[in-house]
């Protein structure tokens, strides 16, 4: 019988006493005490509020359930079927829909309320301290629609857990529930304050309500943008800021909203979406006149101003209010006017350095836009208050080094070093620790740059069973040379070695402090580089030279096949076959304590050395043709290998062409030998280099050859300008014959030279390649006349497509300013490629150069200094963006976008992708 009543999963036997599961201290309670503002028992909530998440929501089985044990209690109202009810509803752990449909089941199943169920709800509701349970009372006092509990359920909305039910409940209960909603948006947080504002946007309300969602809405802190709109729109933001004068509260509570609103990368959330955007930007700017007084106003009128540049010209709201863009110039105008009215200095110093100040971040952002040097004043506040992680974080970057003594002693004094060393093992971890974790990360990091110093921190950081700690400590090490290590700091490393069980630490460990102690030395390795470059023989001239393996992967057309990508000499070269990895580690790794050792020679006095003993062996084989020399020669070119080869070929060749050398009957062979008959690079550079000074025309077909592989192309394309009798026509053969890297540096060159028709022709329709620099574009442009092709009537789609990509590559490179703002005919290309895109512009790439370009002119204020150079205004700007973003938007991309997302070809794929989340469209639609 008690299985048929009560279902076989209910936890409850025979005739033991029902478990209570009314509480003394009840969510009810806590909520109420933190009403009352006693937070007696706040401690038990904050437990309860951190535990509750959002879960999925009752089936329709699950409502059946409840609606069954529901109609037991109302029937019986026995502490088994209480219980019953309890166990279900809490067990089950699923939210119940914030709306009325639980409430509306109860009254269309007519369960009746007396004698028991009323009674047995408002414990549910109040005395508990299962937020599962109080949900379900919550609701099922709703359905009893009577108004007397509603004070008592308005406490419990306190809770974010809560409050959505709590919403529902006074919406369902209340005719009119506007004075009752704002009543529980003032006693509830943050959570509730916005989940009640959305309720009230449903319903008329008043002044006086509006002007508490103004303030209690920008006065929670950073909200999201979609909040900050609901706040604008129900509190009448626009209307309040139509007003002659402002009160300072008011304006604050504009200035933030505002901000929260521009927050947004997107063209569809946030201030675009505000219909009266135009109107309330104007009008705040104009009273921002009367009150922008603090560093907190200067930060956020400058991010306005930001989001003006190019605003006005997108968005569609701006023009439902009679405005159009040029509003924007006149507001951004304003703005400079107010932010360069005063001296901000002085109240920026004041942000950083005392503590009661609460601008910090907007003071250093200010001080980084106006220039001014803050770390004295952040390592001032940093002594007024050691444990600020904000502060710990920023004197890594902002402190001065004469101040790094005090820094570690101020680390030593405050951070708890000896609380983390000892934190149990099951408790390590990367990162999500309270307190002082990141602020013993950020002292450590502060060590990189003061090798030798801050010994303990380091040791502790060793020590630490914080991961986050240790790897801290490694990368500092590593930064570090060995020679700044103490015995103490060896011994931690050591141990480290054996007991680290973090993977991420111990191939730190493995790949960049490896221990010496089981490999060769590096005298060793470097003999072993020697022995393998140079057999020993004393014979280097070979028929089996880089150049001949070359000339033997050459087409028909002149063109290098793929193979002659890997020179022959590969395995000499990166030699690493031969050693482990410890072994290459440490031969490559800057860690040992000598410029003897170093791997990059080429800032070092022994690079200097091996220079200068080049040209002394290069001036005895000059007057001898001495053999020994020429072996010698060969061996120390050998061993020049370095990651800035150039700087030491430079040195090289500035100090021969500075010697009178004899170039017959020795010199010139001995070069030609190092060109064509070696087959180990470095020594094919320096014949390049010697040739370069006392070579002929004679050599300009072998110097192509080489050219046309990425490894010679620099040192080769420099010879033929200086040997060739026709510079320009063979660089231009050797550019056709070539992509990528070989392409760019040979374009760099050949586009500085003074050419004929065909050339140029060519250098605008094919001298730009996808890995093409912004100044090789910029050249080309301007050698092929870009601007007078483009001014035709009509183009063909090949000009339209070349046009494009040197614009685009202009445009977007690293280099700041990009050298499109250098070209003097950028605003006639711009509109012409415009112009004819409507007829050319269909392929996903077309429509990625377009965005680009509308994407580089929101910026185009950026580089003002070179604006006027090119002819570039703000107004000419949002002209162009107007019109390359209505040719976009009448086009249908979609189509061709999907073609190219299901090509074979992971390029096109990519293309594909890139051009539908630049534009905004929708990638799901384009995955079907």
């Amino acid at each position: 019988m008690q299985e048929d009543l009560y279902g076989k999963d209910f936890n409850w036997h025979g005739n033991k006493a029902v478990p209570e599961w009314r509480m003394e201290f009840s969510i009810y309670l806590v909520m109420k005490s933190r009403h009352n503002k006693d937070g007696l028992y706040e401690e038990l909530v904050l437990e309860e509020e951190e535990e509750f998440e959002e879960t999925e929501p009752l089936s329709e089985e699950n409502i059946k359930d409840l609606l069954d044990s529901l109609k037991m209690v109302a029937l019986q109202g026995d502490e088994k079927s209480q219980y019953h009810f309890f166990q279900l509803v809490t067990t089950m752990e699923k939210t119940i829909s914030p709306d009325s449909a639980f409430m509306q089941s109860i009254i269309r199943e007519a369960i009746p309320f007396e004698p028991y169920l009323f009674q047995f709800a408002k414990d549910l509701a109040f005395k508990t301290n299962n937020i599962w349970a109080a949900q379900a009372g919550i609701h099922i006092l709703g359905a009893s629609k009577n108004e007397a509990v509603l004070p008592d359920i308005k406490i419990l909305g306190i809770l974010d857990g809560l409050v959505k039910h709590t919403i529902a409940v006074i919406d369902f209960m209340v005719d009119d529930p506007v004075m009752d909603l704002w009543d529980l948006g003032r006693i509830t947080g943050h959570f509730g304050i916005m989940q009640v504002i959305e309720e009230l946007s449903k319903y008329p309300i008043n002044q006086e309500i509006k002007d508490w969602i103004l303030s209690e809405g920008s006065g929670m802190g950073a909200i999201p943008h979609d909040w900050a709109l609901t706040v604008a729109r129900v509190g009448g933001l626009d209307e309040k800021l139509l007003a002659d004068t402002i009160d300072l509260d008011l304006y604050k509570c504009a200035r933030d909203l505002i901000s929260y609103l521009i927050e947004t990368e997107s063209q569809k959330e946030g201030m675009y979406l505000y219909e009266p955007a135009a109107t309330t930007i104007r009008n705040f700017v104009r009273h921002a006149k009367q009150h922008a007084a603090e560093v907190t106003d200067y930060y956020k009128l400058h991010k306005l101003s930001e989001f003006l540049r190019f605003f006005g010209a997108l968005m569609e709201g701006v023009k439902k209010d009679g405005s159009n863009y040029a509003w924007t110039n006149d507001c951004r105008d304003k703005i400079e006017d107010i932010l360069y009215s005063r001296d901000w200095e002085e109240l920026v110093l004041e942000g950083i350095e005392y503590f009661e100040n609460k601008d910090y971040y907007e003071a250093k952002e200010v001080a980084s836009l106006l220039g001014i040097d803050t770390s004295d004043y952040i390592v001032i506040r940093l002594q007024k208050d050691p444990d600020d992680t904000r502060l710990w974080e920023d004197v890594v970057e902002h402190h001065k080094p004469g101040d790094v003594n005090l820094l570690i002693q101020l680390a030593l004094d405050h951070l708890p070093w000896e609380e983390y060393v000892n934190v149990p093992e099951e408790e390590d971890s990367m990162g999500g620790y309270p307190g002082d974790i990141d602020n013993i990360n950020s002292a450590i990091n502060l060590l990189k740059a003061y090798p030798g110093k801050g010994e303990q921190i380091i040791l502790y950081g060793l020590e630490s069973t914080i991961a986050k700690h240790r790897r801290s400590a490694i990368m500092v090490l590593i930064s570090w040379k060995r020679k700044y290590w103490s015995l103490e700091i060896r011994d931690a490393v050591d141990s480290m070695r054996k007991i680290e069980k973090d993977s991420y630490i111990r191939n730190l460990l493995d790949k960049f402090l490896p221990d010496e102690k089981n490999h060769r030395t590096k005298a060793e390795l470097r003999q072993l580089l020697k022995k393998k470059a140079y057999a020993g023989s004393g014979e280097w001239r070979t028929e089996e030279s880089i150049l001949n393996f070359l000339r033997q992967q050459t087409s028909e057309e002149g063109r290098l096949n793929a193979a002659a990508e890997l020179l022959p000499d590969d395995g000499i070269y990166n030699y690493v076959a031969d050693l482990t990895f410890q072994e290459s580690t440490i031969l490559f790794s800057e860690i040992d304590e000598s410029d003897e050792d170093a791997h990059d020679i080429s800032a070092t006095p022994k690079g200097a050395r091996m220079t200068a003993d080049l040209v002394r062996l290069l001036k005895e084989i000059a007057a001898a043709g001495d053999k020994k020399s020429e072996v010698g020669f060969y061996a120390i070119a050998a061993e020049m290998k370095s990651y800035k080869l150039h700087i030491l070929v430079d040195d090289f060749v500035k100090a021969i062409s500075k010697e009178s050398l004899a170039t017959e009957p020795y010199l010139f062979r001995f070069a030609y030998d190092l060109l064509t008959r070696s087959n180990y690079r470095l020594n094919v550079i320096y014949g390049i280099a010697i040739l370069r000074e006392y070579g002929n025309a004679s050599v300009v077909d072998e110097l192509k050859l080489l050219g046309m592989h990425s490894y010679f192309t620099e040192y080769a394309v420099s010879a033929i300008c200086r040997l060739s009798n026709d510079p320009a026509s063979d660089l231009w053969d050797m550019a056709k014959r070539v992509d990528r890297l070989q392409k760019i540096e040979i374009v760099r060159v050949l586009a500085g030279l003074a050419l004929e028709d065909p050339v140029k022709e060519w250098l605008l329709m094919e001298g730009h390649t996808d890995y093409q620099s912004s100044n090789n574009c910029l050249l080309c442009a301007m050698q092929g006349g870009l601007h007078e092709k483009l001014d035709a009537e009509q183009i063909d789609q090949s000009l339209y497509k070349a046009g494009s990509a040197l614009v685009n590559g202009m445009m977007y490179e690293r280099e700041v300013p990009y050298k499109f703002s250098y070209y003097e005919h950028g605003v006639p290309v711009v509109w012409n490629l415009i112009r004819h895109g409507r007829e050319h512009a269909r392929d996903p790439i077309d429509l990625m150069h377009l965005l680009k370009i509308e994407d580089y002119l929101k910026n185009v204020e950026v580089f003002a200094g070179h604006i006027k150079k090119s002819g570039w205004t703000a107004e000419i700007a949002r002209e162009c963006i107007r019109d390359t973003r209505q040719f976009i938007d009448s086009h249908d991309w979609m189509p061709v976008l999907k073609e190219w997302y299901k090509s074979d070809d992971a390029e096109c794929r990519r293309t594909a992708a890139e051009a539908t989340f630049l534009n905004d469209l929708d990638f799901e639609e384009l995955q079907k």
